[in-house]
Protein backbone atom coordinates (compact mmCIF):
# COMPACT_ATOMS: atom_id res chain seq x y z
CA UNK A 1 0.00 0.00 0.00
CA UNK A 2 3.18 2.48 0.86
CA UNK A 3 4.38 2.39 -2.82
CA UNK A 4 1.19 2.58 -4.42
CA UNK A 5 1.21 6.03 -2.43
CA UNK A 6 5.11 6.85 -3.44
CA UNK A 7 3.86 5.82 -7.02
CA UNK A 8 0.73 8.16 -7.54
CA UNK A 9 2.53 11.29 -5.86
CA UNK A 10 4.97 10.79 -8.19
CA UNK A 11 2.83 10.82 -11.12
CA UNK A 12 1.13 13.28 -9.71
CA UNK A 13 4.32 15.50 -9.60
CA UNK A 14 5.18 14.82 -13.17
CA UNK A 15 1.96 15.50 -14.11
CA UNK A 16 2.12 18.89 -12.38
CA UNK A 17 5.40 19.80 -13.87
CA UNK A 18 4.16 19.09 -17.11
CA UNK A 19 0.96 21.28 -16.37
CA UNK A 20 3.39 24.05 -15.73
CA UNK A 21 5.56 24.06 -18.35
CA UNK A 22 2.42 23.83 -20.16
CA UNK A 23 1.14 26.96 -18.61
CA UNK A 24 4.46 28.90 -18.86
CA UNK A 25 4.33 28.05 -22.30
CA UNK A 26 1.27 29.32 -23.26
CA UNK A 27 1.59 32.61 -21.34
CA UNK A 28 5.14 33.18 -22.82
CA UNK A 29 3.55 33.00 -26.32
CA UNK A 30 0.56 35.02 -25.05
CA UNK A 31 2.98 37.66 -23.95
CA UNK A 32 5.15 37.79 -27.21
CA UNK A 33 1.94 37.73 -29.22
CA UNK A 34 0.29 40.86 -27.63
CA UNK A 35 3.80 42.63 -27.53
CA UNK A 36 3.77 42.31 -31.35
CA UNK A 37 0.12 43.64 -32.02
CA UNK A 38 0.91 46.47 -29.74
CA UNK A 39 3.70 47.76 -31.56
CA UNK A 40 1.15 46.60 -34.59
CA UNK A 41 -1.52 48.32 -33.53
CA UNK A 42 0.94 51.42 -33.05
CA UNK A 43 2.81 51.68 -35.73
CA UNK A 44 -0.58 51.64 -37.69
CA UNK A 45 -1.91 54.73 -35.71
CA UNK A 46 0.96 56.81 -36.26
CA UNK A 47 0.73 55.82 -40.15
CA UNK A 48 -2.91 56.81 -39.99
CA UNK A 49 -1.45 60.20 -38.36
CA UNK A 50 1.39 60.74 -40.90
CA UNK A 51 -1.36 60.40 -43.56
CA UNK A 52 -3.97 62.50 -41.85
CA UNK A 53 -1.30 65.38 -40.85
CA UNK A 54 0.02 65.29 -44.46
CA UNK A 55 -3.64 65.75 -45.71
CA UNK A 56 -3.89 68.90 -43.40
CA UNK A 57 -0.93 70.43 -44.35
CA UNK A 58 -1.46 70.13 -48.42
CA UNK A 59 -5.52 70.46 -48.07
CA UNK A 60 -6.30 73.22 -46.16
CA UNK A 61 -5.36 76.91 -45.63
CA UNK A 62 -5.28 76.40 -41.26
CA UNK A 63 -7.66 78.06 -38.72
CA UNK A 64 -7.57 81.22 -39.02
CA UNK A 65 -7.08 80.91 -42.52
CA UNK A 66 -4.80 83.65 -42.55
CA UNK A 67 -2.36 82.24 -39.59
CA UNK A 68 0.51 82.87 -41.49
CA UNK A 69 0.23 86.67 -40.76
CA UNK A 70 -0.93 86.53 -37.30
CA UNK A 71 1.59 83.88 -34.85
CA UNK A 72 -0.27 84.88 -31.39
CA UNK A 73 -2.96 82.00 -31.72
CA UNK A 74 -3.31 79.61 -34.56
CA UNK A 75 -5.10 77.06 -33.76
CA UNK A 76 -4.50 74.27 -37.02
CA UNK A 77 -1.56 74.46 -39.62
CA UNK A 78 -2.68 74.29 -43.00
CA UNK A 79 -0.19 75.41 -45.64
CA UNK A 80 -2.63 75.41 -48.67
CA UNK A 81 -4.61 78.42 -50.13
CA UNK A 82 -6.30 75.55 -52.60
CA UNK A 83 -6.43 71.87 -52.28
CA UNK A 84 -2.61 70.73 -53.04
CA UNK A 85 -1.68 74.16 -53.63
CA UNK A 86 0.59 75.86 -51.56
CA UNK A 87 1.16 79.50 -50.33
CA UNK A 88 4.55 80.99 -50.10
CA UNK A 89 4.11 83.24 -47.21
CA UNK A 90 2.66 80.02 -44.95
CA UNK A 91 5.90 77.59 -45.78
CA UNK A 92 7.96 80.70 -45.04
CA UNK A 93 6.08 81.32 -41.53
CA UNK A 94 5.79 77.16 -40.77
CA UNK A 95 9.38 76.84 -40.80
CA UNK A 96 10.11 79.62 -39.07
CA UNK A 97 8.04 78.34 -36.20
CA UNK A 98 9.65 76.66 -32.77
CA UNK A 99 9.37 72.22 -33.34
CA UNK A 100 7.54 71.85 -30.11
CA UNK A 101 5.24 74.69 -31.67
CA UNK A 102 4.70 72.83 -34.69
CA UNK A 103 3.94 69.95 -32.96
CA UNK A 104 1.72 70.83 -30.62
CA UNK A 105 -0.52 72.49 -33.68
CA UNK A 106 -0.67 69.12 -35.68
CA UNK A 107 -1.62 67.64 -32.47
CA UNK A 108 1.56 65.01 -32.72
CA UNK A 109 3.39 65.88 -29.42
CA UNK A 110 4.18 62.10 -28.77
CA UNK A 111 6.29 61.77 -32.37
CA UNK A 112 8.82 63.26 -33.77
CA UNK A 113 8.54 64.79 -37.13
CA UNK A 114 10.16 66.02 -40.30
CA UNK A 115 8.79 68.31 -43.17
CA UNK A 116 10.42 68.57 -46.75
CA UNK A 117 9.08 70.45 -49.79
CA UNK A 118 11.52 69.63 -52.66
CA UNK A 119 11.22 70.18 -56.52
CA UNK A 120 10.83 67.12 -58.26
CA UNK A 121 14.49 66.99 -59.23
CA UNK A 122 15.03 66.99 -55.49
CA UNK A 123 16.24 70.30 -54.95
CA UNK A 124 15.05 71.31 -51.07
CA UNK A 125 13.65 74.19 -51.14
CA UNK A 126 11.89 74.04 -47.43
CA UNK A 127 12.33 72.23 -44.86
CA UNK A 128 11.18 71.79 -40.58
CA UNK A 129 12.06 69.41 -37.99
CA UNK A 130 14.50 66.80 -37.07
CA UNK A 131 15.65 64.70 -39.86
CA UNK A 132 16.11 60.73 -38.53
CA UNK A 133 17.80 57.38 -39.27
CA UNK A 134 15.45 56.16 -36.89
CA UNK A 135 13.81 52.25 -37.99
CA UNK A 136 10.33 52.97 -37.39
CA UNK A 137 9.72 56.05 -39.72
CA UNK A 138 6.63 56.39 -41.19
CA UNK A 139 6.92 58.96 -44.47
CA UNK A 140 4.35 59.90 -47.17
CA UNK A 141 5.35 61.44 -49.90
CA UNK A 142 2.38 63.56 -51.72
CA UNK A 143 2.79 65.96 -55.18
CA UNK A 144 1.72 69.57 -54.59
CA UNK A 145 1.86 72.40 -56.45
CA UNK A 146 4.10 75.40 -55.73
CA UNK A 147 4.53 78.21 -57.67
CA UNK A 148 2.14 76.96 -60.46
CA UNK A 149 4.63 74.08 -60.77
CA UNK A 150 4.75 70.47 -59.40
CA UNK A 151 6.65 69.74 -56.35
CA UNK A 152 6.81 66.85 -53.95
CA UNK A 153 6.26 67.75 -50.20
CA UNK A 154 7.81 64.83 -47.55
CA UNK A 155 6.32 64.31 -43.86
CA UNK A 156 7.89 61.99 -42.12
CA UNK A 157 6.76 60.89 -38.30
CA UNK A 158 8.87 58.50 -35.98
CA UNK A 159 8.46 58.05 -32.32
Amino acid sequence: MNKKAQLFSMDAMVASAIFVFLLVLIFTFWYSHSITFQKEKEYSLMENKAFSVSNLLISTTGRPSAWEYNLSEPETLGLAYMDKTLKKEKLDTFITLEYSQIKEKLNIEKYEFYFKLKTTEGTILYQAGNFTTAENVISTQRVVLFNKVPHIMEFALWD
